[in-house]
C-alpha cells in the first residue's frame, strides 16, 4: 500500500536573504515552503526524519513547525564532510498528530543570534515510515488443570492481518478472541502465529494436565482442590479417607516447600462426623520446622466411619512460583476398640503459576506494562528498562523501580558528570499506540567534558529542574552557561575536588567554562567577603591584635604602631565576638614586616552549601578564610579555636571525640589535629592546627552507640478486683473444670495416639489394645 511505502520529500531553497535588524541585534529569519506529501498519520508516528542544509553557514539551532504544529527544536547539527563546509543534517521525530494526508505546511525558523543567510543552497528533508511492529497477547486460564478437565485460551492481536494456530490447534484465528481446548488428559502446547506489514509475532502457551485419579482401597490421600494455584491465591488440600472400614481416630502430619507455600490454617472435615457423631479435632504446627503441619489428628466418639471422604483439610497460600510436593507422613490409623488399620498414604504435588500475558516473567497481577515487546527487557514492575551507556554506581537501578512514574532519578558518567532530579516526578516510558517503550537514555541525554546536553524538546519529562555535578578540568573559577550563554538561573553549589555541582531550572544544554565574576552566585578563588559579598557571604567582623617587636615599636596591631613606618611582627590573633571559629592565631615563619597603615587581618565568611564530606564525617559550619595582606609562605602555624553546640552534637548522634577541624586541600578534604579545650552548658570548645587558609568544615562521625532515652519511672498501681457474688465464683469454677476436663481428655486421647505402639513391629498405632 502506498503508506507503506518509505517516505521521500525534498524542498529545495534557493533564498538569498539579508538579515533583518532591531535595536543592533539581528533577528531569527524563517523560510516557510509548502510540499504534498501523501502518508498515512497512524503510521507516521514512528517516522524518523533528517534535516540537510548544504551551506557551510547554518546554524547549529533552529525551530521546525508542521501545520502550524510545534515546534520540533533542530539542534546539534553535523556535518557529513571533514571540514563540515557541504552538509549539516539534524535528525529528528514529531507528534503524528501533526500530520495529515496532502498537503503538510513546513516552516523552519533560524533561531541563531548571529543571524543566518541561506547563500544560493538548498534545505531537504528525508524521512522514513516504519510499520508499526506487530504485538500479541496470548494466554491460557488456568495453565494447569485436573485431568479430563478444559481450559480457555484468549488471545488479542495489534497491527497484524492474519493469525495462524500450530501445535495442538490448527487453522486460521481471528486477530482476537478465545476458545476452550476441550477436555484434556495430558499436557497440551498451543502456539499462534500473526502476521502484520513485514514482520510477525509468535507465543505459546502450555498446559499442564494433572494425573488420572488413583483409588487404592484402605488408603489415605492428599487431594489439592486443583493441580496449580496462582501466586498469591490460596489453595485447599483435602485429607481424604478412600474405601476404609470402622475408622474412629486418626494422625498425620503434612509436609510442604516453604519456599513456595506458606500455612495458613486447617480445619475439619466430614468424614468422622457422619451420623452427627461428636468429634475432637486437633491441629498443631512446629514453628521451628517450617514446611510442616505436625499431628493433625481427628477423635470420633463412639463406634468407626466407613467409606470415602474428606477426614480434615489444610489451607495453604502460594508465595512464590515452583512446584511443591504434599507429603503425608506418621499416619496412623484406629478403629474404635483400638485396634491398627493398615493403610496407604497417597501423596500429591501442587504447581505454583502466574498469568503472564507478556511472558516476560512478572505475573499480569504485578505487571505495570501487561504488553512489553519481547525485545525489551523488563525491571521487576514488568516494564522495559531504557537502554543507556552510563556508570551503575552513579544512576538508578532501573530495574527496581515504577518506570510509568518515579522520583529520585539519578544518572551519570563517572569522571565526567552526574544529573539528580530530586523529588521531580519522571517518566521513562512513551506510549506508542497503547504500547509502553521506554525512553533511549542514550539518546535523551549526552554527557561531555565540562558540558551536559539534555533533549527535553524530545523528551518531555527531562524538562524541568534539576541538579548537575560535572568534573571539570583545568578550570580554576567556573562559570556555568546555558545554550553558551552565561546562566543567570543557575545557582552554584559546591566546587570541591574540581567536581562543580550547580543547580538549572529546566533542561537543555549546559555547559561550564573558566572566568567568573562577582554577582555569578560563586565565590572564586578569585574573591572574598570584602570583595563580594553577594557571592561569598557577609564577612564576620574581625578584633586583631599583634605580637613582637622592632624598628616601628613592638606589639603592633591593625594599624601599624606608634607612628613608625614599619613594624615587625610575630604573630597576630584574629577573634570573631559571635562567631563559631571565634579566635584565630596565625604565627609567623620570621618576623613579618608591616609597613605603616598596612592591616594585617583575614576575611573570614560561613559556606551554607557544604553539609557532608566524601570521607564520610557530617559537617556542622563550613568556613572560608583568606588572609589580608600576608601569604601562606608568611605563616609558620595556624590555630584555630572553634565552639560547637551540644544540641547538635545529640541530635545528629555524634561521637564528640569524633570531632575534627577538615581543610581542602587541592581535591581532598584533610583532617587537622584537633583537640577539645573545655566545654560550657551549651557548646563544646576545641583548637586545631594547620599550616595555611583554605575552606575549612568543623565535622564528626555519627556515634556506633544508640542515643540514650530517658527512660520513664515505672509507677505501681495497685489495682483490686471487684469481690465476686456466690453466683459468679460458682460460674468460673464450672467453667474451669470443664476446660480442664477437656484438657485432660485431649492428653490422654494424644497419648494413646503416641504411646501405645510398641507391641506393633512395623506401625505406630495409639489404638492398640493391651492384650493386642
Amino acid at each position: 500500500m502506498l503508506f507503506a511505502l518509505l517516505m521521500l520529500f525534498t524542498i529545495p531553497l534557493a533564498f538569498a536573504f539579508a538579515p533583518v535588524s532591531l535595536l543592533g541585534t539581528t533577528l531569527p529569519e524563517e523560510k516557510t515552503v509548502t510540499e504534498t506529501v501523501v502518508i498515512d498519520p497512524q503510521i507516521f508516528q514512528n517516522a524518523i526524519l533528517t534535516m540537510s542544509v548544504f551551506d557551510p553557514d547554518f546554524p547549529n539551532e533552529g525551530l521546525l513547525y508542521i501545520n502550524g504544529n510545534g515546534p520540533v527544536q533542530l539542534f546539534g547539527a553535523q556535518g557529513t564532510t571533514a571540514n563540515d563546509n557541504l552538509n549539516k543534517s539534524m535528525t529528528f521525530t514529531t507528534n503524528a498528530n501533526w500530520w495529515r494526508q496532502g498537503t503538510n505546511s513546513l516552516r523552519f525558523v533560524h533561531t541563531s543570534t548571529a543571524g543566518y543567510i541561506i547563500n544560493s543552497g538548498n534545505v531537504s528533508f528525508t524521512g522514513s515510515v516504519n510499520p508499526l511492529m506487530p504485538t500479541l497477547n496470548f494466554a491460557a486460564s488456568p495453565s494447569s488443570v485436573a485431568y479430563n478437565s478444559a481450559a480457555t485460551l484468549s488471545w488479542s492481536a495489534a497491527n497484524v492481518n492474519s493469525c495462524t494456530a500450530s501445535g495442538a490447534w490448527l487453522g486460521a484465528k481471528p486477530l482476537s478472541g478465545s476458545e476452550s481446548t476441550g477436555a484434556l488428559t495430558s499436557s497440551r502446547t498451543y502456539t499462534l502465529t500473526c502476521t502484520g506489514a513485514g514482520s510477525s509475532t509468535t507465543k505459546s502457551v502450555t498446559i499442564s494436565v494433572g494425573a488420572a485419579p488413583v483409588t487404592v482401597t484402605n488408603s489415605i490421600a492428599l487431594q489439592p482442590s486443583s493441580p496449580s494455584v496462582l501466586l498469591g491465591n490460596e489453595i485447599r488440600v483435602d485429607i481424604v479417607a478412600n474405601n476404609i472400614s470402622g475408622l474412629a481416630g486418626i494422625q498425620a502430619s503434612v509436609s510442604y516447600d516453604p519456599a513456595v507455600l506458606r500455612y495458613e490454617r486447617a480445619q475439619e472435615g466430614t468424614f468422622l462426623k457422619q451420623g452427627g457423631v461428636q468429634t475432637l479435632f486437633l491441629e498443631t504446627t512446629d514453628s521451628t520446622s517450617p514446611g510442616i503441619i505436625k499431628n493433625i489428628a481427628v477423635v470420633r466418639i463412639g463406634s468407626g466411619a466407613s467409606g470415602s471422604g474428606t477426614i480434615a483439610s489444610v489451607y495453604l497460600r502460594a508465595t512464590n512460583k515452583g512446584m511443591s510436593d504434599l507429603r503425608l507422613s506418621q499416619v496412623l490409623l484406629a478403629s474404635s476398640n483400638g485396634t491398627a488399620i493398615s493403610t496407604t498414604a497417597l501423596n500429591a504435588s501442587v504447581n505454583v503459576v502466574f498469568s503472564d500475558a507478556d511472558s516476560d516473567g512478572v505475573p499480569d497481577s504485578l505487571d505495570r506494562c501487561p504488553s512489553t515487546p519481547p525485545q525489551y527487557a523488563v525491571g521487576r514492575h514488568g516494564c522495559p528498562i531504557p537502554p543507556g551507556n552510563f556508570s551503575p554506581d552513579l544512576s538508578t537501578n532501573l530495574s527496581d523501580v515504577d518506570l510509568s512514574d518515579f522520583a529520585y532519578f539519578k544518572i551519570g558518567i563517572r569522571g565526567v558528570g552526574e544529573l539528580d532530579f530530586g523529588s521531580k516526578t519522571i517518566s521513562l516510558l512513551e506510549n506508542i499506540s497503547g504500547i509502553l517503550v521506554p525512553v533511549n537514555l542514550s539518546r535523551a541525554i549526552e554527557f561531555s567534558l565540562h558540558r551536559v546536553i539534555v533533549r527535553s524538546e524530545l523528551f518531555a519529562t527531562f524538562n524541568t529542574s534539576a541538579t548537575v555535578t560535572l568534573v571539570l578540568a583545568g578550570i580554576a573559577n567556573p562559570l556555568v552557561y546555558r545554550n553558551n550563554f552565561t546562566c543567570p538561573d543557575c545557582r552554584i553549589i559546591s566546587f570541591i575536588g574540581g567536581n562543580l555541582t550547580f543547580t538549572v531550572p529546566h533542561f537543555t544544554e549546559y555547559s561550564v567554562q573558566d572566568g567568573s565574576y562577582c554577582g555569578d552566585n560563586f565565590c572564586s578563588s578569585l574573591e572574598s567577603c570584602s570583595l563580594c559579598s553577594t557571592d561569598c557571604g557577609v564577612c564576620q567582623t574581625p578584633i586583631v591584635s599583634g605580637g613582637g617587636g622592632g624598628s616601628g615599636g613592638g606589639g603592633g596591631g591593625s594599624s601599624g604602631g606608634g607612628g613608625s613606618s614599619s613594624k615587625t611582627l610575630e604573630n597576630i590573633t584574629v577573634s570573631y565576638a559571635n562567631f563559631d571559629i571565634f579566635r584565630v592565631f596565625v604565627d609567623f615563619t620570621n618576623r613579618k614586616t608591616v609597613s605603616s597603615g598596612t592591616t594585617l587581618s583575614l576575611d573570614t565568611s560561613e559556606i551554607t552549601t557544604i553539609t557532608s564530606l566524601p570521607e564520610g564525617p557530617v559537617v556542622y559550619k563550613a568556613f572560608n578564610i583568606k588572609p589580608i595582606n600576608f601569604v601562606s609562605e608568611d605563616m609558620q602555624l595556624v590555630k584555630i579555636e572553634f565552639r560547637v553546640d551540644k544540641k547538635w552534637i545529640e541530635d545528629n548522634n555524634i561521637d564528640v571525640d569524633s570531632i575534627k577541624l577538615y581543610r581542602l586541600a587541592g581535591t581532598s578534604w584533610t583532617p587537622a589535629y584537633t583537640a577539645r579545650l573545655d566545654e560550657t552548658s551549651y557548646v563544646y570548645h576545641f583548637v586545631a592546627e594547620t599550616t595555611g587558609f583554605s575552606i575549612f568544615a568543623i565535622g564528626g562521625s555519627v556515634s556506633t552507640k544508640p542515643p540514650e532515652e530517658p527512660q520513664p519511672e515505672e509507677k505501681q498501681i495497685p489495682v483490686q478486683a471487684p469481690p465476686q457474688t456466690p453466683a459468679q465464683a460458682s460460674s468460673d469454677m464450672l467453667g474451669l473444670v470443664i476446660i480442664i476436663a477437656g484438657v485432660v481428655f485431649l492428653i490422654i486421647m494424644i497419648g494413646k495416639l503416641k504411646g501405645r505402639h510398641k507391641k506393633e513391629e512395623n506401625v505406630s498405632n495409639p489404638f492398640l489394645r493391651p492384650d493386642s
